[in-house]
């Protein structure tokens, strides 16, 4: 769905929601055309552009993989070694665990995650994808950050609308809420992992979620 953001406030928002969710697409499996849109510097671009339109100070660190070496094949074999079986590092040699994608490995209980995860989902009215091939637990990171993209774009389009506090209130709440108990210290968590191996473009990724997301959570605690 195309929103056309005139309002500043609509327009910092759409930043907001735009720059989740291209974390949400990074952390997915790696399709052609994420390859395409990171080895040929436009991830990077839509990146910087978003972070540029942010209510707040916001640096891109990194080359997100913009000067990437790695064939498409390789792309999704270092995907698969890093976030799914582990292995050999191809740094050191020294053997790796997967760096899991999924909040509740790291903690919570992964039945209490999940549920949690979903209360926030169907209060918003918002499911998991059925469709074959796409379907995932609700405590994915992609997941995750998919939900609040979808809560600031709403908000996006609220605020283009001249809608007053009332409306704005309860996304801005879940959204400070859904950090708060999920990414802000889920994803220091997957950085701390992916950062340490120098992976191109997913240490680069992992590092901007941490940083995005703290900042985002700084935000909503003054704004919210």
């Amino acid at each position: 769905m195309e929103l056309v953001l005139e309002r500043k406030e609509a327009i910092a928002t759409g930043a907001r929601s735009k720059l989740y969710a291209l974390l949400a697409q990074g952390f997915r499996y790696p399709t052609a055309a994420l390859y395409a849109a990171v080895s040929g510097g436009q991830f990077l671009s839509e990146v910087k552009a978003a972070a540029s339109r942010l209510p707040y100070p916001f640096t891109v660190a990194g080359t997100l993989g913009s000067q990437l070496s790695w064939d498409r094949q390789q792309f999704e074999t270092q995907y698969i070694w890093l976030f799914d079986v582990g292995g050999p590092n191809p740094n050191n040699g020294e053997w790796e665990a997967p760096c899991f994608l999924y909040e509740g490995e790291y903690g919570g209980g992964k039945l209490n995650v999940m549920q949690d995860a979903m209360r926030f989902y169907h209060h918003f009215g918002l499911s998991l994808s059925q469709e074959k091939g796409e379907r995932d637990r609700p405590d994915h990171v992609a997941a995750e950050l998919e939900f609040l993209h979808q809560l600031t774009f709403k908000e996006a389009e609220l605020w283009q609308q001249e809608k007053g506090a009332e409306a704005l209130r309860p996304y801005r709440e879940a959204e400070r809420d859904f950090l708060l108990f999920h990414l802000a210290d889920f994803l220091p968590q997957v950085a701390g992992k992916v950062v340490r191996r120098k992976i191109s473009f997913y240490s680069d990724l992992a590092r901007l979620g941490e940083r995005f997301c703290q900042a985002e959570l700084a935000y909503l605690q003054r704004v919210a």
